[in-house]
């Protein structure tokens, strides 16, 4: 995917993560993105519970990768 300059102030949260949860995001619709993101930077929603959410919109991510965003990026 390739930058998309945007116009002042219609950037994005500055939280979106990068690689595939990224991805899943952009995919997203926009009413879903805020959501997503509080869930994934909330540690007390299980990982596993987010990714069984996300399977049912579409997306596959494992509960891995969303232990290892939130460990190396929520210090």
């Amino acid at each position: 995917m390739t930058h998309q300059p945007s116009l002042p102030g219609l950037e994005g949260p500055d939280n979106v993560p990068s690689g595939r949860l990224g991805d899943i995001y952009e995919a997203l619709p926009p009413e879903e993105r805020a959501p997503y993101l509080q869930a994934l930077h909330d540690r007390a929603v299980p990982a596993e519970r987010l990714v069984m959410a996300l399977a049912r919109m579409g997306h596959s991510v494992s509960a891995s990768l969303i232990r290892t965003y939130r460990r190396m990026e929520l210090r």
